[in-house]
């Protein structure tokens, strides 16, 4: 998809294409109680349900965590569970995918959501899942872990240049040319492997917790402050959230209740509709595209 190609397509409204995620979230709880898996929605969906008991008003995208074992679990059972309009997408199941700083996305067929122009990978409407991971009775060493995974995660990324000087900026610039070399699965396959030494973590007496090794985030929690799993309002239905929402969304974000000045108070994009989506390139004109050019994770 070209961005002259934009003017063909019918935009919906904000409202519309939150009610297309929120049946999105309902087919993912749904798969989730089949197979046995727990979640909590996460970042801007959680504050979303606390704040708002739905969307933030001006949110346009789902986040959701999940204890590694469940997530692992999820990402076997979930490709036969979901229904045909759903596609679980990582740099497994797609090739042409990069974004190895969101590990799993779920894809809805009947949306299309452009995060970058001439790609080639899979962009339905989607659902981000993050997996999280127990720090384990050696803090120090899962830390240096997590930091080299999320340094090789970053070369993957589109950075701005402009945040960079000096040296730096042209090692940066160096490092990010020679690892457009480098598959993405390669880095996967890298992670995977440190994911396997802290696999048992969640044994050890230590009951703190962060977003998984697969993360670049270090936002950090204690296991009492997920569980037990509660349920709460949103919109509509209710969905999975951690035990302690107010301690988690203060980690995020301090006075979360507080609304941010309107002027922050924007989506992430464009929305259009799609009835098929096959793939964005060869689409006829009845097809359209859900568009967004500043995507990020933590939301207010």
């Amino acid at each position: 998809m070209n961005k002259k190609d934009l003017g063909k397509y019918q935009s919906i409204s904000l409202e519309e294409m939150q009610e297309s995620l929120l049946g999105d979230l309902n087919e993912f709880d749904r798969v989730c109680k089949e197979i046995g898996c727990t979640y909590f929605l996460g970042y801007g969906t959680l504050l979303g349900a606390i704040r708002h008991d739905g969307f933030i008003p001006w949110d346009d995208d789902v986040d959701v965590w999940m204890f590694r074992k469940d997530y692992e679990k999820f990402l076997k059972e979930a490709p036969g569970k979901l229904k045909g309009n759903y596609f679980l997408q990582n740099v497994v199941t797609d090739k042409h995918f990069k974004m190895l700083h969101v590990a799993c996305k779920i894809r809805n067929d009947n949306t299309t959501l452009i995060e970058e122009w001439n790609k080639k990978y899979h962009q339905g409407g989607f659902i981000d899942i993050f997996p999280l991971d127990y720090v384990g009775d050696n803090p120090e060493e899962f830390f240096k872990l997590k930091k080299r995974c999320a340094f090789l995660q970053s070369l993957k990324m589109r950075i701005s240049f402009k945040e960079l000087s000096g040296v730096k900026k042209y090692i940066r610039i160096m490092l990010q040319l020679i690892f457009k070399l480098v598959p993405a699965r390669v880095i996967h396959n890298y992670i995977q492997s440190k994911v396997e030494l802290v696999r048992e973590n969640d044994k050890s007496s230590n009951p703190q917790v962060t977003t998984g090794l697969d993360d670049i985030l270090k936002d950090m929690y204690t296991k009492e402050q997920f569980f037990p799993v509660k349920y709460h309002k949103f919109g509509q239905a209710e969905f999975m959230i951690p035990n302690d929402p107010d301690a988690i969304l203060k980690t995020l974000y301090g006075d979360y209740m507080s609304l941010p000045d309107e002027s922050q108070r924007i989506a992430h994009g464009l929305f259009y509709g799609d009835k098929n989506y096959k793939a964005y390139e060869g689409k006829d004109d009845n097809s359209a595209v859900i568009k967004t050019d500043n995507y990020t994770t933590l939301s207010q």
